[in-house]
C-alpha cells in the first residue's frame, strides 16, 4: 500500500441515524441504453451484470429534465433539480460575456455527495465523475473527468486546475494512462467488426474505437489502484465509454448498407468490454460492500444540452422514455423480481441514509427504503448547502439588463452595417451569436427544470422574459404551452399550440400536448382526435395509449380503455399509470380480484402513486376484506395529506362493514379537520398573493 497524504474533514460530528453501510462502491454507466441491456441481458451476453441482478433490484429511473448528461450526474450528486445545481448548458459564458467555454465543477452552486461525505469523515474516492474538474480536495483520492479525457481534447494548462488529488497521487495514476496505441487488440475485436476492413472509413472507425477502448482503461486502472491503495467508504467512477459508442455506431449506419449491422455489432462490444471490466473490479470488493451501477440516461440524451425531443416530451403521467436505469446489490438490499420507478434525485438521500447520515431536506428526492429490508430509519436536516467550501457560484458578470439592450432587428442590422464598412470581425459576431444561443438554451433549461420541480410560476415568468426577446422561438412557446397546462391555464395552453400549428410548426409532442388540454378540459372526443395525430410517422408515441385509455375510462367505454392500457403495457413497458388503469377497469367489469392484482403491481412500481392504493381499497372493500381495505386507504391519507375522501371511505368502511360507529365517527372528524386545513391553506395562499 502506497501511503499518500489526505485531507483531513471539517466536520466529524454529523453521524445521526443508524449506519447501514461501511462501503459503497458506485460504476457508472454513462449513456447505457436500457433497452439494450435488457436485450443483452436476455441474451446472456452481460453475466456479471446479471448476477447483480439475481441478488439485488433493478431501478428505473425518471431523470430530471433537461436531459443531458452532465446535468444528469451532477442531479445524481447533489439530490437536486438541474435549476437548483447550476448546470443547465455542456457550456458556460466566460466573466466577459464574450467568449464559451467548457463548464466546470465551479459552475456547481450546491454540495454534492463526495462533499457532505468528506464533511461526515468518510473516506472517499472519485474517478472521472462528469463536471467534476479541477479535482478537489477529499478525504481519499479524487481524479477529475478530464484526467482521462479522449487524445483529441486540447492539453491542459497549469491554469486549468489539478485533474488529480492529492498531488503526489498524479506521478501514481499517470503512469496507468492508456493510450490509443496500447488498446489490446483482443478488447479492439470486441468493437471492431471485421466487416468493415474494407471500407474507406475504416481507419477513422479504428481510432475512435482505440480512443475508447484507451479511456475505458485509463479510468479502469485508475479506480483499481484508489481502491487498493486507501481504505475507502465511498468509491464512484463514470465510464463515458456507452455514449461515445452509440454516437459512433450513429455514424456507422451512414457509411454503408451493412451499416445498422456493423453498429449492432460495435455497441454490444462495447456492452460485453464493460461488463467484463466490472467483473474485475467487482472482484476487488467483498460481498459486505454495496454495489450500484447506474445510467441516468440513454445515448439520445448523452451529450445534447440543446432542447430536442426528449426535453420537449412532456409525458404528463407515461413513463419518462429517457429514464435510467440501476442495478443495487448489498447485503439488506431486498431481491426484487420486478423494475421499481424511482427518481434519479433519490439516489443521493439514500446514500447517506445508508452512511447513516441526514439527507438535506432541500434535496428533490427520499430515501429508497422500500429497496432494503426494514430496519432502516432516514433522518434529514434543513440543508448540507450552508457548509459549502467546495463549490463556486457561477458568475453572473455576463447577464445584461435586458431594458438597456437595444431591439434586436435594429442591432443586427447596425452591425451588418459595420462588418461591411470593416469596424467588426465577422468571427466576432460569431462567437457573440454562440454566446447569445449559450444564454437563450441555458434560461430555457432553466425553465425546464423550473417546471419539472413544481415551480410553475416561476417558470412561466422565465418563459415570458426569453419570448419578449425572441418572439419567434419554437422551442419558447412549446414550452410555455406546457407551464400553462400544468397550471390548469387551458385555454391559454390552447392558444399558445394554435400559433405554434398556424406556423407550421406540427409534432407528435405537439399533439400529445393538445390531447392532454383536451381531457384535461374534459372535451374527450376531440383529445382522442389529437392523440391520433400523434401516430404520424411512428407507430406508437410515448404515453399517447396512456393517455387514450384514461380518456376511454372517462368516457365509460371499459373495453376500449382496458385495450389501450394494454397497448401501452406493450409500447410503454408495465408502468405504474397503465397497472393502476387497468385496476380502474377492473373495478368497473365488476372484476375486484384482478383489480387488486392490477393495484398491487402499480403500488410494485411506484408505491407513491395514491391512486393505486385508492383503486386497492376499492377492490378490497368488493372482495370483503375491510380491514385489509382500511391498511390501504391509510396510506393513501399519508400519500396525499390533504384529501379527506380517504377518510370518508375509512368512515363508509368502520360503518358499514366492520359495525364500529365510534371509529366511523372518528374518521369523520378526521376529514373535516383536513377541510379545515385545506381551507386555511388556501386562504393563506389568497392572502400571500394579495
Amino acid at each position: 500500500m502506497v501511503p499518500l497524504e489526505i485531507s483531513t474533514p471539517n466536520d466529524t460530528n454529523t453521524m445521526s441515524g443508524s449506519r447501514l453501510a461501511d462501503r459503497v462502491l458506485l460504476l457508472g454507466w454513462d449513456g447505457a441504453e436500457p433497452e439494450t441491456l435488457r436485450t443483452l441481458l436476455l441474451n446472456g451476453r452481460l453475466p456479471v451484470l446479471q448476477s447483480l441482478l439475481e441478488r439485488g433490484s433493478c431501478l428505473e429511473l425518471a431523470t430530471p429534465r433537461p436531459l443531458f448528461a452532465r446535468s444528469a450526474w451532477t442531479s445524481l450528486a447533489t439530490g437536486k433539480y438541474p435549476h437548483e445545481h447550476g448546470v443547465l448548458h455542456d457550456l458556460c459564458i466566460n466573466v466577459y460575456g464574450d467568449q464559451l467555454q467548457p463548464i466546470t465543477r465551479h459552475n456547481r452552486t450546491t454540495s454534492a455527495l463526495w462533499n457532505i461525505l468528506h464533511r461526515a469523515g468518510l473516506q472517499t474516492h472519485i474517478v472521472g465523475w462528469p463536471v467534476s474538474h479541477p479535482a478537489e480536495s477529499l478525504t481519499g483520492i479524487f481524479v477529475s473527468d478530464r484526467f482521462a479525457s479522449p487524445e483529441s481534447t486540447p492539453l491542459l494548462t497549469q491554469q486549468d486546475g489539478p485533474t488529480v488529488l492529492p498531488r503526489e497521487a498524479f506521478s501514481h495514476l499517470d503512469d496507468r494512462r492508456v493510450s490509443q496505441s496500447e488498446a489490446e487488440e483482443i478488447a479492439l475485436s470486441q468493437l471492431l467488426p471485421a466487416q468493415l476492413i474494407g471500407l474507406r472509413e475504416y481507419s477513422r472507425v479504428e481510432a475512435a474505437c482505440r480512443d475508447i477502448l484507451a479511456q475505458s482503461a485509463t479510468l479502469f486502472r485508475t479506480i483499481r489502484w484508489c481502491l487498493d491503495v486507501q481504505p475507502w467508504n465511498f468509491s464512484a467512477c463514470v465510464f463515458p465509454g456507452f455514449h461515445r459508442s452509440h454516437e459512433l455506431a450513429h455514424s456507422l449506419e451512414r457509411l454503408s448498407p451493412t451499416g445498422p449491422e456493423l453498429s449492432k455489432h460495435l455497441i454490444s462490444g462495447c456492452y460485453e468490454h464493460h461488463d467484463l471490466l466490472l467483473g474485475q473490479i467487482l472482484s476487488q470488493v467483498d460481498d459486505s460492500t454495496y454495489i450500484l451501477v447506474i445510467s441516468p440516461t440513454g445515448p439520445q440524451a448523452a451529450t445534447s444540452s440543446v432542447l430536442g425531443a426528449h426535453n420537449n416530451h412532456a409525458t404528463f403521467g407515461s413513463m419518462n422514455r429517457n429514464a435510467g436505469l440501476a442495478v443495487f446489490k448489498g447485503p439488506n438490499v431486498l431481491r426484487l423480481t420486478r423494475t421499481m420507478s424511482r427518481n434519479l434525485l433519490d439516489i443521493a438521500p439514500t446514500i447517506l441514509t445508508m452512511f447513516g447520515l441526514p439527507y438535506g431536506e432541500d434535496m428533490g428526492g427520499r430515501p429508497m427504503l422500500e429497496c432494503f429490508e426494514p430496519g432502516l430509519t432516514p433522518s434529514s436536516v434543513e440543508t448540507w448547502d450552508i457548509q459549502s467550501t467546495n463549490t463556486t457560484p457561477q458568475s453572473n458578470e455576463w447577464k445584461e439588463d435586458r431594458e438597456d439592450n437595444p431591439k434586436e432587428e435594429v442591432y443586427h442590422l447596425a452591425v451588418e452595417y459595420l462588418i461591411e464598412l470593416g469596424y467588426v470581425d465577422p468571427l466576432d459576431i460569431a462567437a457573440q451569436n454562440s454566446v447569445n444561443l449559450c444564454r437563450r438554451t441555458t434560461e430555457l433549461n432553466r425553465a425546464i427544470s423550473l417546471l419539472d420541480a413544481g415551480q410553475i410560476d416561476k417558470s412561466i415568468d422565465v418563459i415570458n422574459d426569453l419570448k419578449e426577446d425572441h418572439y419567434d422561438s419554437h422551442r419558447a412557446h412549446f414550452l410555455l404551452a406546457e407551464a400553462l397546462f400544468r397550471a390548469r391555464r387551458f385555454e391559454a395552453s390552447r392558444q399558445e399550440i394554435d400559433l405554434l400549428m398556424c406556423r407550421g410548426f406540427e409534432n407528435p409532442q405537439l399533439y400529445y400536448l393538445a390531447a392532454a388540454n383536451e381531457f384535461a378540459d374534459r372535451r374527450y372526443d376531440r383529445a382522442l382526435d389529437e392523440l391520433a395525430c400523434t401516430q404520424r410517422g411512428i407507430s406508437r408515441f410515448p404515453g399517447a395509449m396512456l393517455l387514450a385509455g384514461n380518456v376511454h375510462l372517462r368516457k365509460r367505454d371499459f373495453s376500449a380503455a382496458q385495450e389501450a392500457f394494454e397497448q401501452s403495457i406493450v409500447s410503454d413497458g408495465p408502468t405504474a399509470s397503465a397497472l393502476d388503469g387497468l385496476a380502474a377497469v377492473k373495478i368497473h367489469l365488476g372484476k375486484p380480484e384482478e383489480a387488486a392484482m392490477h393495484a398491487l403491481d402499480a403500488i410494485d412500481q411506484s408505491s407513491t402513486l395514491d391512486r393505486a392504493h385508492y383503486h386497492l381499497a376499492i377492490a378490497l372493500i368488493l372482495l370483503n376484506k375491510p380491514n385489509e381495505a382500511i391498511g390501504a386507504l391509510r396510506n393513501w391519507a399519508s400519500l396525499d395529506p390533504m384529501a379527506a375522501a380517504p377518510y370518508r371511505w375509512m368512515a363508509r368502511v368502520h360503518q358499514l362493514q366492520l359495525a364500529d360507529p365510534v371509529r366511523a365517527n372518528a374518521c369523520r372528524l378526521l376529514g373535516k379537520e383536513v377541510i379545515r386545513r385545506r381551507r386555511t391553506s388556501l386562504a393563506n395562499q389568497r392572502a400571500a398573493s394579495t
